[in-house]
């Protein structure tokens, strides 16, 4: 099972990336907004005190309300609609309930003579409560946060308030209380959030990892590299500087099928051939940068993504995996088997993204000039080539 640090409820995951999409997926726009607008609502309901209790300073407290918390949360809204939400999501509440405490102590400030002064000391408790039970904070957040909100409460009340250090004592305990109960709540909330996330990545993890090879599998082509592959698609397609000799723009996708391989398994067993598999893969693994992809499309198929490279890599890759599987035997329980491989290369240039179509089209290209290696004699491999760009025309180039 996933397990947590103390100190990620305090700092975060040390990854960045993993602390964005635990916030990603735990602060979701809508329920923040939600938040806002309920905490704006129930902050309303001050303004009917106000005209109860203090009607000598109405105009004002107008003012400052309307002037600090309600501007603030309205920001907080618009911004919950744009790009700038990611980065600030983790904020959001922690802006809002200084604002709101913030005006709530400017309020006690002015009403310090009055004969209802110190009523909205509880106001301030109100806020902290409605903010802070959410536990969407970081807990090194929270109680900074908490001590912003608190101290200078209490050296209002302390100055210009309560005339009793009894009074300011027991305001001051109970204050600190709720500052660790409510800090403590927040930091289950938050261990219980960032276990569960960290579980539920696991099993996502699992799912879209071949149990065998340990590679990536189908489920995580369809629901990651699906996307980037469209995106690049997309951004070839509107980006006009590109051009088909752009070298450093390009993608590569191979389609590995080792040769003969139901044949090993009959005179085998599963079992080598499964050994085989995973030989085969860690084989390829330490060729391929860190930044590839290599997925089990299925049996004995494989799907190599080469990310942003040049051409001539492609090739060079090409030619070093059909190396390492053909002139090394494997040794696989306490047997020597040889084997080879055979490949569907396809090159993706910006310009041609339009006359390849769709991944599903690709893919089948690079299937086609896999077919063309096996066929060809195997233990080779093949490139899918445009030739013509606007009648789709291609053809097929030996490698190696």
């Amino acid at each position: 099972m996933a397990r947590i640090k103390v100190k990620n409820i305090f700092l975060g995951f040390e990854n960045k990336e993993l602390e964005r999409q635990f916030i990603s997926k735990t602060h979701e726009p809508q329920f923040i907004r939600a938040l806002l607008i309920v905490g704006s609502l129930s902050y309303a309901f001050f303004f009917i005190i106000d005209y109860i209790l203090y009607k000598e300073y109405y105009n004002q407290l107008l003012v400052i309300r309307c002037g600090v918390f309600m501007p603030t949360v309205a920001v907080l809204l618009f911004l919950s609609f744009t790009p700038c939400y990611q980065k600030i999501a983790n904020y959001m509440t922690t802006i809002a309930s200084i604002a709101g405490a913030g005006t709530i102590m400017a309020i006690e400030y002015l009403t310090r003579t009055s004969v209802y002064s110190g009523t909205y000391f509880y106001g301030v408790l109100i806020v902290l409560l409605f903010f802070y039970g959410t536990g969407k904070t970081k807990l090194s957040i929270s109680l900074i946060s908490s001590f912003i909100i608190v101290i200078p409460t209490l050296h209002i009340e302390a100055a210009y308030i309560e005339n009793d250090p009894n009074h300011v004592m027991l305001k001051s305990v109970f204050l600190i209380m709720m500052i660790v109960v409510g800090n403590l709540t927040g930091g289950i909330i938050q261990f219980t959030a960032r276990t569960n996330f960290l579980n539920q990545r696991r099993i996502e993890e699992l799912s879209m990892t071949d149990f065998l090879t340990g590679l990536r599998n189908r489920l995580y082509f369809n629901n990651i590299i699906r996307k980037e592959i469209t995106a690049f698609i997309e951004e070839s397609e509107t980006n006009n500087r590109l051009n088909d000799n752009d070298e450093k723009k390009r993608y590569g996708l191979m389609l590995l099928d080792i040769d003969s391989f139901k044949k090993i398994n009959d005179n085998n067993g599963h079992e080598v051939g499964d050994l085989l598999l995973q030989e085969f893969c860690s084989r390829v693994s330490k060729i391929i940068r860190s930044d590839d992809v290599f997925i089990r499309w299925g049996g004995d198929e494989f799907l190599l993504l080469i990310r942003y490279t040049y051409k001539s890599t492609i090739t060079e890759l090409a030619k070093r995996i059909k190396s390492e599987t053909s002139k090394k035997l494997f040794n696989l329980k306490n047997n020597q088997i040889s084997a080879t491989v055979s490949g569907g290369v396809i090159s993706i240039p910006p310009k041609s993204v339009n006359t390849l179509g769709s991944i599903e089209e690709i893919i089948n290209r690079a299937d086609k000039a896999l077919y063309s290696s096996k066929n060809g004699g195997r233990n080779m491999f093949t490139e899918y080539i445009i030739t013509d760009i606007n009648k789709s025309a291609a053809s097929f180039k030996t490698i190696s």
